[in-house]
């Protein structure tokens, strides 16, 4: 990425966390599939029960909320 600048903020909420990376930098599309890593975070993400967006407006960022286990699954 060509960003001059990253932020990585992680928020916990009462019923969730939240994640939010973002940069500068442009979006290069190389073709219409994700880089594994992406690939990787989406699956992850899912597997959770969790929401994952990723854009390219105004550099990258990608936004990630995942529910609190219930305290029965802890």
């Amino acid at each position: 990425s060509d960003a001059t600048h990253a932020s990585i903020t992680l928020n916990e909420h009462p019923g969730l966390y939240q994640l939010i990376i973002t940069d500068n930098g442009t979006v290069k599309r190389d073709g219409p599939e994700k880089g594994l890593g992406l690939k990787n975070m989406e699956e992850r993400v899912n597997s959770l029960n969790g929401i994952i967006n990723i854009t390219g407006k105004n550099g990258f960022e990608i936004f990630i909320s995942v529910p609190k286990p219930e305290r029965n699954e802890i």
